[in-house]
């Protein structure tokens, strides 16, 4: 009996040699012809038709998200830096962010323990930004720029540009919006925080041109040799003669 029971293994044994040898070489040894052997899939990236998959797991919710990519790299470098985030403390959640910067402001705002006159000025800086409209997620600071920009220009409605000490308030009370988003995890970054806005003018500091009539009376009182001088100084900068 035992020396039958080992015939019959040896015979499943040479059996199985027998199919593994008609497999293709790169399915025997894990190996293709042209790239040699196969790298191992790396963690969390799978392959699905033509493209990729990514996956993680947000530790504190227990929830998987994923994401889809055409390269391999793409998948993996996406991953890397979702996990890398989760490590900072700076995750957001890819659904966040999908609320326009206007209705978050209407929504947060209520909230907010601000005087009338503060909450007046919220609500005019949030309303008249060029970005209104757009997600809180996809604003760059281009954007901030871009809005900034319009202020110091004249409009259809607006014959002037905005005083500087104005667009510093807007712009103030616009990164507060940003931050606040920041901190509810609406974004990743405030878009306002590497934005330059124009610098105030000290008032001490600003030029004011005389009016023809003053200088008339100074060419009256200077000395004849500068006379033509200090005309032709005031026709630059004013771009008025003297009567």
């Amino acid at each position: 009996m035992s020396g039958s029971g080992e015939l019959t293994g040896a015979s499943a044994s040479a059996r199985r040699r027998r199919e593994m040898e008609a497999l293709p070489w790169s399915v025997r040894t894990g190996t293709c012809a042209r790239t040699g052997p196969r790298a191992a899939m790396p963690e969390g990236i799978t392959r699905r038709g033509s493209s990729w998959r990514a996956r993680y797991r947000n530790p504190e919710t227990g929830r998987q998200l994923e994401r889809s990519f055409a390269k391999q790299t793409d998948a993996i470098r996406w991953r890397r830096q979702q996990l890398e985030a989760l490590d900072r403390g700076r995750w957001v959640d890819p659904q966040a962010g999908k609320v326009s910067f206007l209705r978050y402001f209407e929504a947060w705002e209520p909230d907010q323990v601000w005087t009338d006159g503060t909450r007046k000025a919220m609500s005019l800086a949030a309303r008249y930004t060029t970005f209104a409209d757009v997600d809180l997620r996809r604003i760059r600071p281009s954007h901030v720029e871009a809005w900034v920009k319009s202020m110091t220009v004249t409009t259809t409605d607006r014959p002037r540009p905005l005083a500087s000490g104005t667009i510093k308030t807007r712009f103030v009370n616009v990164r507060s919006v940003f931050r606040a988003a920041v901190r509810d995890g609406m974004i990743a970054a405030d878009p306002t925080a590497t934005v330059k806005i124009p610098r105030l003018r000290k008032r001490e500091a600003a030029m004011t041109i005389p009016s023809p009539d003053v200088v008339r009376r100074i060419l009256d009182a200077a000395d004849p040799r500068f006379r033509a001088f200090l005309a032709r100084i005031h026709r630059s900068v004013s771009g008025v003669g003297v009567p």
